[in-house]
């Protein structure tokens, strides 16, 4: 024998007077997301303006100070890696005053106007050819060669 429970027939809730809740699928939209989320998507924030970044012109790079490097003064630790790795055809910058003409170096002080960065210039002669390396202030990293008079950006 069935109960009155087993008998009576599923009524959906709407009908017996409750109340329904409506099941949400996920959507991949604003549902799913966390509320920062939703609020960025909805109202993006405004782009930041980009200033245009200039390039170091080394063609045209203003001196600050100057002096000639010679064997006597000696070489800094500093001065003997940028040597090494600023001048090509050397293994050690104890060749390196053998190399040049006049046996000295300019060594220069610049600076870039577009940019205000300040490197250091050294160059030197190698028969009628001027030669030399561009580096950043206080560091071995070459930044550009001169090779036969001509700027090559590294």
């Amino acid at each position: 024998m069935k109960t009155a429970a087993a008998t009576k027939a599923k009524v959906p809730r709407k009908q017996r007077g409750g109340k329904s809740t409506p099941k949400l699928k996920p959507s991949g939209g604003l549902n799913t997301m966390s509320y920062a989320a939703g609020k960025a998507a909805v109202k993006p924030a405004p782009e930041k303006p980009t200033a245009p970044t200039a390039r170091v012109d080394f063609e045209n790079l203003e001196v600050i100070s100057s002096y000639e490097l010679t064997e006597e003064m000696g070489l800094s630790g500093l001065q003997r890696a940028q040597m090494e790795a600023g001048i090509a055809y050397i293994d050690s910058a104890d060749e390196a005053f053998d190399y040049s003409d006049e046996q000295s170096y300019t060594v220069e002080k610049v600076v870039c106007a577009a940019t205000g960065q300040q490197f250091t210039r050294v160059t030197y002669y190698a028969g009628d050819t001027a030669c030399g390396y561009i580096v950043d202030v206080g560091t071995a990293n070459v930044r550009a060669t001169i090779e036969d008079g001509e700027v090559v950006p590294s």
